[in-house]
């Protein structure tokens, strides 16, 4: 798993600033998922720390349900990260997982 650069992002939605998206051209291959995800998953603090699970902590989780052969990714990955924090988050929360199988339509 990788994280995209975060150097061509624009503003956050729901943020009433100035900004825009630059576009961010891909070669994803011929199998390939996509995981986007609110901040309330990388603001869960691990449980009896002020550490934040953040980005890396984020991406090893992922690689980690993956590796075990997740068969659903995102309840995997929220509950780890739940699990981490010691319980529900308390910011807003979502993540969608999209892809391609390179199987025939």
């Amino acid at each position: 798993s990788r994280m995209l650069p975060t150097d061509v992002r624009g503003r956050a939605l729901g943020i009433p600033v100035p900004g825009t998206w630059e576009p961010l051209r891909l070669d994803l291959g011929e199998r390939w998922r996509l995981m986007m995800y609110t901040d309330g998953v990388l603001e869960a603090t691990v449980a009896g720390t002020r550490d934040r699970v953040g980005d890396a902590g984020l991406l090893a989780v992922v690689d980690d349900a993956l590796r075990a052969g997740s068969a659903d990714l995102v309840d995997d990955v929220l509950r780890e990260v739940r699990r981490q924090h010691g319980g529900d988050l308390v910011d807003d929360t979502a993540v969608v997982v999209v892809g391609w199988t390179g199987a025939a339509a």
